[in-house]
């Protein structure tokens, strides 16, 4: 299997080439986007709380998680059909 890419579904995250496809379809993601997808694809089937994703994808002790859920319905809205 290829290190360098994520799968789940028809969602493919290139790592070396920080790009992500739908179905073969590049999806144009911002690199906070693309942070916050690559942290939850790689933790598929666990469970992640919001401080946890907070701390993995932005670094810093921040709380604000409904900063958090506009990053996550934005992602939603260009990954799901």
């Amino acid at each position: 299997a290829d290190e360098s890419q994520v799968h789940c579904g028809d969602l493919v995250i290139d790592l070396s080439k920080h790009q992500v496809t739908l179905s073969g379809n590049e999806v144009k993601l911002t690199p906070t986007q693309y942070d916050l997808l690559k942290v939850l694809a790689q933790n598929a089937g666990n469970v992640l709380t919001h401080r946890q994703l907070l701390k993995r994808v932005w670094g810093a002790e921040s709380d604000d998680t409904q900063y958090l859920r506009v990053y996550i319905g934005q992602l939603r809205r260009k990954i799901e059909e």
